[in-house]
């Protein structure tokens, strides 16, 4: 049952990101004052090592990117692969640091982006400023309805506690 389930809520996950596919909006930042990025990437890869072993977690200096491989089909079978990438850019004018954050899924090489505007980039913005300290809010995955679409990802399921530094 609960495969079944994790399968309806990847191919949900695909039709709403196909029905997005909009290039000029399918990434956000922030900007934060004398925030080390690697601090904010170990963040991320506490939530996805301590939910997932099957995520692939590749970092340097400037940026992380998390991705995750699974098939779809019995006779058609194609490859979903759903991608996070972060990056990091030193604006030496303001002497901050911006943080892009870029969410999409690959079907078989073609890109679908999710819009900038959806509530996993919420999400994530506001478990990396709980877990450096920034802000005390979190944001509840349940009841909203948009929470609900994501129930099984990594960042609904993590506990205040676990991502606290």
């Amino acid at each position: 049952m609960k495969k079944i389930l994790l399968l309806f809520f990847k191919l949900s996950l695909v039709f709403h990101i196909s029905l997005y596919a909009i290039e000029d909006q399918n990434s956000s930042t922030q900007q934060y004052y004398v925030v080390d990025e690697q601090v904010a990437y170990n963040v991320i890869k506490k939530v996805f090592r301590n939910y997932d072993s099957e995520t692939i977690i590749d970092t340097n200096w400037s940026s992380l990117h998390l991705s995750t491989r699974t098939t779809i089909g019995y006779i058609d079978m194609q490859v979903l692969v759903n991608e996070i990438v972060f990056t990091t850019k030193h604006l030496t004018d303001t002497n901050t640091k911006e943080i892009r954050l870029e969410i999409f899924s690959t079907i078989n090489d073609k890109k679908h982006p999710l819009p900038a505007d959806d509530f996993l980039y919420r999400l994530f913005w506001n478990r990396i400023d709980y877990a450096l300290g920034i802000s005390t809010d979190w944001l509840e995955c349940f009841p909203s309805f948009e929470g609900t679409l994501y129930y099984q990802h990594p960042l609904c399921t993590i506990s205040k506690e676990e991502l606290q530094l």
